[in-house]
Parts: structure tokens; C-alpha cells; sequence
């Protein structure tokens, strides 16, 4: 395996991870558990830690994913973590991670245990 398809498989498991961690969760919720917040919070850095390995070559062959929006969320957790929107998190795991998931998903092929992992 490659080693972009393995970081744009360890980005797609976050954030099938952050899907799971907020099925059945409302907002509100959300923005009152911590540990909820944490967790999400966790599963985007690795996306993006993931997606910042990715080579730059494999990036511009595939330029219609949005990268670069993805590797500076993570470094705001990283690096400006006192100025996370838990909102923006909300929107971001609602609106914007299934767009990701979407468009990074041709670009792997799954094998039996990528599948298993992603548990």
C-alpha cells in the first residue's frame, strides 16, 4: 500500500469515527459534553495530521478535494485550540466532512481488513 492511500485511509476513518461518535447527538448536546467534544476534536486532528501526509503530488493529482482547508482546521485545534468554535465543529462534522468523506472516497480501495479497522 502506498503511503497516500494509507493516510487518505487513516483520514477516512476519522472521520467515519467523528460520524459515529455523533450519531443521535443534537447540537445542544454537543456543545454541553466535553467529552463528546473532546473526542471529535481528537479524530479532526488526526484527519488532518493524516491529510498534511499526504504528498503533495497525490494532492494536486486530486486537487478537487479540499486539502488545504483540512490540514488548517487541524492546525487551529493544534495550535490555536483556545479559539475552537465548538459551533464551528458542529457545522464543520455536519456539513463539510461528509463533502470530504465523499470526494476522498474514490481515491482509496478498500481491502477486508481496512474495513475491519474502520470499527
Amino acid at each position: 500500500m502506498s503511503d497516500d492511500r494509507a493516510h487518505v485511509l487513516d483520514a477516512r476513518r476519522a472521520g467515519r469515527r467523528i460520524q459515529t461518535f455523533l450519531t443521535g447527538v443534537t447540537q445542544n448536546r454537543f456543545i454541553e459534553d466535553i467529552e463528546k467534544q473532546s473526542a471529535v476534536l481528537h479524530q479532526f486532528t488526526i484527519l488532518g495530521e493524516a491529510v498534511r501526509r499526504v504528498s503533495a503530488a497525490f494532492r494536486t493529482a486530486h486537487a478537487h478535494v479540499d486539502w488545504s482547508g483540512v490540514i488548517g482546521f487541524r492546525n487551529l485545534i493544534v495550535h490555536d485550540y483556545d479559539e475552537v468554535d465548538v459551533d464551528i465543529v458542529w457545522q464543520l462534522a455536519h456539513d463539510d466532512l461528509l463533502a470530504f468523506l465523499t470526494a476522498i472516497e474514490p481515491l482509496v480501495t478498500e481491502s477486508p481488513d481496512d474495513e475491519a479497522e474502520d470499527s
